[in-house]
Parts: structure tokens; C-alpha cells; sequence
């Protein structure tokens, strides 16, 4: 359905890769490193400059290979979750398949997103585990940090969550203080070349109002809930600390390796709602609504599957089986999916986006035999008479075919 939808055509920040200075047969490390807006996207980057030494950057190549690495994201927390709760049930993963974060899969570019979540996830898979290769955690944290501003928070926690584990576990002192070391020299590295995005407004700080009400709605659009509401914010912490009392009251009954595992939990929500925390910082200075920007919802959905958890093992523990269990499990499934039922109407979703691409790329056609002016509203917001021509000497997939 997606790829059917798809369009060969860049959107708005994809046309940054063909301006002159940045995409290129050989690979520019200035623009590979250089910050877009706010970010390091070099992930992103590095797959836009091999899909165009494969294949000319074919647009619906990229979209295809985003969403095979959101299907990794997937794969990924479920395996965290299994480690989490002991087991884990495919329908945890339930509001993934909706199209709530749709932004995130029209657009290959996108893939900066699903990239810094899924480093994040392998990098507490190993950076709190017992396996010998431990080391890969440093490797994908840094990853984490280098795809998306957002990793930059989730590194922070990570060496946070290091260090509390290098005090309090005495067998993995060492290992977990050079994690935390590394990861916090390299996020040294990584803040002093950031500087803030000219033109956007003023941070609002958490002492500020606006901060907390754009913070909690963005983590309850990461539940599904589309609305402007401060408690349905507070309902999805509910459900996320009912996760986590999950989560420990499993460790406490001696199942598994209690406090790395534990700490693993509390460190991806503390680098989910970091991260919201950096969105709502940097973007409430536009209003509450920038909260329901579907890209963001993607983030939020990490902390969904710590409700379902609360449901399926964490119910059981405290409702003894029978009707009342039964009653509460069916209310509690009807509370978490509720708010993503309107949100599995792949065609309806996808058609519109598709129509605009489709009419942004006659825009480029009418552009290139010299009927019009390079002004595609549908697919960039500005002017791409500088970049169209570039595109043509760079023969990527959709400039060529013309004279």
C-alpha cells in the first residue's frame, strides 16, 4: 500500500541532498557531518548517497528502505520488551501497524527517525546485558546520537543510566563506568558543534507553562491521542509507570538479572520523555499544535508497549483469574487501542499525500522543458530553480529524460 503511494519525487527537506555542496558521486563529509536544522542525520545521509550510487536515488527505493528499518524498530523492541516482561506478545506491537506516524513513512528522509530509535533500542540491548559483546552499545549509542538531535537526550540517559549501574552493581563497576565516560565525552563532542536554528522562536523552558502542556501532549499522541488535552498526557504516564511497577515487580520474584534490567526500563522511558522534553523546549515557541505533528508520534509509541505489558503479565499478578480479570483486561485493551482506531485507513492516508507528490512532480517536469518557473508549493515551499539544474548534472532518477 505504501509503495503503491509512492511518488519519485523529493518533499520538502529531501531537497536539500541536491543542492550544490551536498549529494555527490563522491561521498562529501562536510555535508555528510554538516547540522540539518538542529540535527546530525548522518545515517539519513549516508543511505541517500548509497541508494544514488546504486540506483540514482530513487526516491521510492529510499521510502522502501526507511520502512524496512522501521520493521527492524519493531523487531528490535520487541526483543527488548521480551527481555523486559520475560515474554513478549505480538499485539504489544498493535498501534505500530497505524498510520498515526505517517509523516515518517511517505518519506524516506524520514528515516532519520526510525534510524535513532533503533540504535537507541540495540544500544540498551547491549550496553545492559551480560554478553561479551557489551561494547556494541557504545557503537549504537553513538549511532543513536549522530541520526537525529533526539539521540543526543536518549545518549544522555544512557550515560546516566550507566552510572547509576556503575554505583549500585558492584560485578559490572568497570564495564558501566567506561560506557558512561565514553558516551558523556562523546556527547561533549557532539554539543559543542549544536547551535540553534535562526529564524524559529525562543526555547520555552521548563519553568514556563507551555513547556509542560506541549511536553504532555506530546506523549499522549504517542497513545493515540489526537486531541489537546492535558489528561490524556497524564493518562499514558499511568500507563507507562504501570509498565515499569510490571517490570520490577518481576525482577523482585527473582526472574532475571534485576537491576540491569530494571535500569534497561527505566532508561528507554527516561530517553523517550527526554526527548519529547527537547521537542517540547525547542518547538512550543510555535504553540501546543506543533504536539500533534505526526512525526513526532513515532517517539511517544516507544512507551506503548509498557502499557500492553501492564496488561499481560502485569495483570495477572495482582487479579486473581476469573470474571473481574477478564472484565479489567477487556476495559484495559479497549483504553490503549481505542485512540488509534481511526488510524488504520491506509488508502485514505496515503491517496492525498500521493496526489500532491504526483503534482509536484509535473511542477518539475514543467520545470525542466522550460514551462515553468521551479515554484512547487505541493513539495517544497520555496523556489527549486537552484536545485532542479543541479539535479540534471547529478542525473539523479527523477531529473533524467529531459534535454
Amino acid at each position: 500500500m505504501l509503495i503503491s503511494h509512492s511518488v519519485n519525487i523529493p518533499s520538502m527537506d529531501e531537497w536539500e541532498a541536491v543542492r550544490p555542496g551536498a549529494l555527490g558521486k563522491a561521498l562529501d563529509w562536510d555535508w555528510l557531518l554538516r547540522a540539518h536544522n538542529e540535527h546530525r542525520i548522518v545515517p539519513s545521509k549516508l543511505l541517500i548517497w548509497v541508494l544514488y550510487r546504486l540506483g540514482d536515488w530513487s526516491l521510492i527505493a529510499n521510502i522502501a528502505a526507511s520502512f524496512a528499518l522501521y520493521g527492524a524498530l519493531c523487531l528490535t523492541l520487541r526483543t527488548t520488551m521480551r527481555r523486559l516482561f520475560g515474554a513478549a506478545s505480538w499485539c504489544m506491537l498493535i498501534p505500530f501497524a497505524s498510520t498515526l506516524a505517517w509523516e515518517n513513512f511517505i518519506s524516506g528522509f524520514q528515516s532519520c527517525f526510525h534510524l535513532f530509535l533503533l540504535f537507541f533500542a540495540a544500544a540498551l540491548l547491549w550496553g545492559f546485558s551480560r554478553s561479551r559483546w557489551h561494547w556494541l552499545g557504545l557503537a549504537a549509542i553513538t549511532a543513536c546520537t549522530y541520526a537525529l538531535g533526539g539521540g543526543a537526550c536518549c545518549a544522555a540517559m544512557y550515560a546516566l543510566g550507566q552510572a547509576v549501574l556503575a554505583s549500585l552493581h558492584k560485578p559490572w563497576r568497570v564495564r558501566a563506568a567506561a560506557h558512561a565516560a565514553v558516551t558523556a565525552a562523546m556527547l561533549a563532542v557532539w554539543v559543542g558543534g549544536f547551535a540553534p536554528v535562526a529564524g524559529h522562536p525562543a526555547s520555552v523552558w521548563p519553568w514556563q507553562g507551555a513547556f509542560w502542556d506541549t511536553w504532555l501532549n506530546l506523549v499522549s499522541f504517542g497513545f493515540g491521542f489526537g486531541r489537546i488535552q492535558l489528561a490524556f498526557g497524564v493518562l499514558a504516564l499511568a500507563w507507562t509507570a504501570a509498565g515499569l511497577a510490571t517490570v520490577r515487580a518481576r525482577l523482585v520474584d527473582g526472574e532475571g538479572d534485576a537491576l540491569p534490567t530494571f535500569l534497561h526500563a527505566l532508561t528507554l522511558t527516561a530517553g523517550v520523555l527526554a526527548t519529547l522534553g527537547s521537542i517540547a523546549l525547542s518547538r512550543a515557541g510555535f504553540g501546543v499544535v506543533a504536539a500533534k505533528s505526526s512525526r513526532y508520534a513515532e517517539i511517544g509509541m516507544m512507551l506503548v508497549p509498557f502499557g500492553a505489558g501492564a496488561l499481560l503479565y502485569g495483570l495477572p499478578r495482582w487479579s486473581a483469574a476469573g470474571p473481574r480479570r477478564r472484565a479489567l483486561a477487556a476495559a484495559g485493551w479497549a483504553l490503549l487501542l481505542a485512540p488509534f482506531a481511526t488510524d488504520f485507513s491506509y488508502n485514505r492516508t496515503y491517496r492525498g499525500i500521493s496526489h500532491d507528490r504526483l503534482v509536484g512532480a509535473h511542477c518539475v517536469q514543467r520545470f525542466y522543458e522550460k514551462t515553468g518557473d521551479g515554484l512547487c508549493p505541493t513539495i517544497y515551499p520555496w523556489s527549486l530553480a537552484d536545485r532542479l539544474p543541479h539535479a540534471q548534472e547529478l542525473k539523479v532518477s527523477f531529473a533524467q529524460g529531459y534535454e
